[in-house]
């Protein structure tokens, strides 16, 4: 497996890590590679229970995704994901153009993060 590589990313899901990149301020790699290892953990807990019927995987801040092996189809499993509420109530304010949430938390989490960033590097 040595130049083959485990997690592949479509075009769609390039472009998406692209977006967070530059909307959080963190470079493209950093940012797959919290993406790879979140996989690379749900997968493991996967590996740490074979002989479970069914496996819950949690997305962090966006809900559940329960693998559960196929009755019909042995050896496939059925997917079933389960949205936070808090998620579902954001992406309907957001599909309703109420930004307001969404705003405070940018203004805090980046252009307030990186205006202390830049005055911590100032006076070092």
């Amino acid at each position: 497996m040595k130049n083959k590589k485990l997690f592949d990313l479509d075009k769609d899901q390039k472009d998406f890590l692209q977006r967070v990149s530059a909307k959080c301020g963190l470079d493209r790699l950093s940012t797959q590679t919290v993406w790879e290892f979140t996989l690379f953990t749900m997968l493991m807990d996967i590996a740490e229970n074979p002989d479970s019927a069914y496996n819950v995987l949690q997305i962090p801040y966006i809900g559940k995704i329960l693998f559960k092996e196929s009755k019909e189809y042995p050896g496939e499993y059925d997917t079933f994901l389960a949205l936070n509420d808090s998620v579902k109530e954001l992406a309907k304010k957001a599909k309703k153009g109420d930004l307001k949430d969404l705003i405070e938390y940018f203004s805090e989490k980046f252009i307030k993060g990186t205006i202390k960033n830049a005055e911590s590097q100032l006076i070092d």
